[in-house]
């Protein structure tokens, strides 16, 4: 008999211990998920196009889109936007490119950008660039940053729990989020 109960324990710890892998994250013990950037466009895709009167024009920002940033630990976003003023009243487009880190809301299972970080603003050749005012070059990412931050990226299932993002890792068309 007590080899019998000996010989159950044993079975029924080595069946839970092989239960324990990477299960997504109940009761916040930490795990992580890879997310196909497409998805995360396709998110992002329907909060814009989202339009800002501002003090140095009206800006447009015509959509974000998460690229390929392969072996970073941040994100790699681009923004196209076009900017009208008093001194471009046709417009111009612009794009806008940040790195950004992730941050997970628990009570809406979301994903947002955090700790945006500007790393260029470009007209391309267009001639009309040199009539973009100090204030537009200075507000176009403050201005994009605050919207991105606060536009949800991704939908996590209502059954997954974590408490926040601990890291991320870019592949070649995909984020792996580890949560804690």
């Amino acid at each position: 008999m007590t080899f019998l109960r000996t010989w159950l324990a044993l079975m029924l710890g080595l069946l839970l211990a092989g239960c324990s892998g990477n299960i997504p994250m109940l009761g916040g013990s930490g795990g992580s998920k890879e997310i196909p950037l497409v998805q995360m466009d396709e998110t992002l895709a329907q909060s814009f196009p989202v339009v800002r009167k501002t003090p140095f024009g009206t800006v447009t920002i015509l959509r974000a889109n998460v690229q390929p940033n392969e072996g970073e630990k941040r994100a790699l976003v681009y923004v196209p936007f076009h900017l009208v003023s008093f001194e471009i009243p046709e417009g111009i487009n612009g794009l806008a490119k940040f790195t950004a880190d992730l941050r997970y809301d628990p009570a809406s299972h979301r994903l947002y950008f955090s700790n945006l970080t500007p790393t260029g603003l470009s007209f391309g050749n267009n001639p009309l660039a040199e009539y973009v005012s100090a204030k537009a070059i200075q507000g176009i990412p403050k201005l994009i940053a605050g919207i991105l931050a606060t536009t949800p990226l991704y939908q996590m299932d209502s059954t997954f729990s974590a408490k926040k993002v601990r890291e991320i890792s870019a592949g070649k068309n995909t984020l792996q989020v580890t949560f804690d």
